[in-house]
């Protein structure tokens, strides 16, 4: 089972009330919010596949561990939930998908409460009828995983809280080059993680299964979870 290299960037939003002519922040060490958006990739050559996504996600920076829990709609009517647990103190990811467990090393970096120190601030902007400003920036596309292409992400100008974040480039996956576009935005932001054993807690599918020899570059998890859908759906299978 192969591992697609993209990175949702949900840990590189944090909170500040800070603001200044090239504002880089930081701030919260935990919270949780939701992941809604799509993704777009064209796998060996065939026609472009897309993924609906809604994955509510608890991110904790001091316990190094990030998890998701949500669900995922692909073209025909397909729909599957997918939850992961990844623990960077056991260097390990947990992918469920429809209840199915898979167990893969991670290889993505820890996450981080602060905006890369690399990022470009590119300026401000206004949501509704001046009710809501966010700053934006562009991001290495190394970072995410891309050999070319961009990458950007947008937060509020107050909290630093996470707003958007998309990229659109070709991505380095083994031996593969994938054309890949992520657009997603974050919603429901809540400080804090109110009931830790629900977000990291393994189910009993975890209990018993196996390291895969895949690594996962995916800080969300769900770039596992569609390699995993690519071998169930009957129109997306290999060979």
């Amino acid at each position: 089972m192969e591992v697609f290299a993209t990175i949702f960037i949900l840990s590189l939003f944090a909170s500040s009330s800070v603001v200044c002519a090239n504002p880089k922040c930081c701030g919260e060490k935990q919270f949780v919010n939701t992941l809604a958006g799509t993704l777009i990739q064209v796998h060996d050559g065939r026609p472009p596949v897309g993924y609906n996504m809604w994955l509510p996600t608890a991110i904790d920076v001091d316990g190094q561990r990030v998890a998701s829990d949500g669900y995922m709609a692909i073209m025909g009517d397909h729909n599957f939930t997918v939850r992961s647990i990844q623990l960077w103190k056991e260097n390990k990811m947990y992918s469920i998908v429809n209840g199915q467990c898979t167990i893969l090393p991670l290889t993505s970096s820890k996450p981080s409460q602060c905006v890369p120190d690399d990022a470009i601030f590119r300026g401000y902007g206004v949501l509704g009828k001046n009710e809501f400003v966010t700053m934006s920036f562009n991001v290495n596309p190394s970072s995410v995983a891309l050999l070319s292409g961009e990458a950007y992400m947008s937060v509020s100008n107050r909290t630093c809280a996470p707003v958007s974040f998309g990229y659109t480039g070709l991505a380095q996956v083994g031996e593969r080059q994938i054309p890949s576009s992520q657009n997603v935005g974050f919603l429901n932001y809540t400080s804090g993680i109110k009931d830790p054993k629900k977000w990291f807690g393994l189910p009993s599918s975890c209990q018993n299964a196996t390291m895969a020899e895949a690594r996962s570059s995916d800080i969300t998890g769900v770039e596992a979870a569609i390699q995993i859908l690519r071998k169930i759906i009957p129109p997306f299978r290999e060979g």
